[in-house]
Parts: structure tokens; sequence; C-alpha cells
């Protein structure tokens, strides 16, 4: 499992899945799809074609599907990390917020702007959660074009405790990445079908 220092590299995570749909041989998500399930978590991929499964461990999942333009991509991930307990909801919330603050690129501080970064608490399936919206400039994006100016990066992301291991948490994240004119106005709503699905499984 991820050790903390890693759970919030949603941010990176998504970006560096802006290239991934050139790697060869990756494998189509099922559509109609079917659930995936993973050690500790399962959720249902959204009912839409040209999804692609990029990266897939046994306690780690990553779906990627292209945009409307060439560099654009829509992203899926979970992952199972471990998770320090807290004394109480606030600290849990602070450090999932300060968490994904720290979400950066080391060898280049300043790539990422942050536009909006709001989170709450969030029930989910019995379980105390912490639910983000966060979008960044990003102003060093991996691109496969030449096409001038900064991207945006839009990721709703979920992240609960394993209610069979409090020490055990579920990172949960949909995104976009895209040049500002092409923002995809269903991505909340498709985040929140996303999040719905998601389940607790049982964790080996």
């Amino acid at each position: 499992m991820k050790y903390l220092r890693l759970f919030v590299l949603i941010l990176i995570s998504a970006v560096l899945a802006g290239c991934a749909s050139n790697r060869p041989n990756l494998l189509p998500v099922d559509s109609p799809p079917k659930i995936i399930v993973q050690n500790g978590f399962s959720f249902m991929p959204l009912n839409e074609s040209e999804w692609y499964i990029i990266e897939r461990q046994p306690y780690e999942v990553s779906l990627a599907k292209r945009g409307a333009a060439t560099d654009e991509t829509f992203a899926i991930q979970g992952k199972v990390f471990q998770f320090p307990t807290f004394a109480s909801n606030e600290s849990f919330m602070q450090a999932v917020k300060q968490g994904q603050a720290n979400d950066t690129d080391p060898a280049n501080p300043g790539r990422y702007v942050t536009l909006t970064h709001d989170i709450e608490l969030y029930e989910h399936r019995g379980e105390t959660c912490a639910y983000s919206h966060i979008v960044t400039e990003d102003h060093a994006a991996r691109k496969r074009t030449s096409t001038p100016g900064f991207m945006i990066l839009d990721v709703y992301a979920l992240i609960c405790r394993h209610p069979q291991n409090q020490n055990a948490a579920i990172s949960f994240n949909y995104s976009q990445r895209n040049y500002a004119q092409n923002l995809d106005k269903t991505l909340e709503s498709k985040a929140r079908r996303l999040i719905e699905s998601l389940e607790f499984t049982a964790l080996q």
C-alpha cells in the first residue's frame, strides 16, 4: 500500500495520464462497463467508449480517455495507501487538504497554480470521508502537440478510511486535463456518479 506522503499524487498522476494513450497494447475498458474490483475497493466505470486501463496493480488502478483535443485527457484513479489516525474530523480534513496542497512538481515548484481547492466532510457507506474539488493551471504540461499556453487540471477526489482497517484509506478521483475553452460541464455530475458507485471490498 502507498504511504501517506504519496496519497495526494492525484494531480501529477492525472497529468501524466494525458500522455498515456500513446502507449501500445493498452487494455480497453468493457463497453458497456463492468464493475472493476480491486484489493480494498470496487467501482463502476462510466458508460462511455474509448476508456483504457493505463495501470492496474492489486492496490491501484488508473483509467484514461482522450478528450476533445489531442492533448486533453480524462482520468479515473483509485488507490489504497497507509494512513495515520487523527484525533478529530478537523485534523483529518486539515491533513488531507495540506497534503493535496503539497502535491507539486519538485523539479518545478511553480508549475501548478491553484485556482480552486474546496474540501468538505462526506459520508460514504458509513465512513467519514473528505470530498475535494481542486482546479489548477499547469504551466509545464507534457503535450503531444505544440499548442501554446497552460492547461487546466480539474479534479474531484474522495478520500475515505477503509472500514476493515482504520490505518488504510482509499483515494478515488475523476479528473479532466484540458484547455480552458474545453471544460466538460458534466465533469462534476460524472464524478458524483463514479463516487456513488465506489464500494469497499476486503483488504488482503
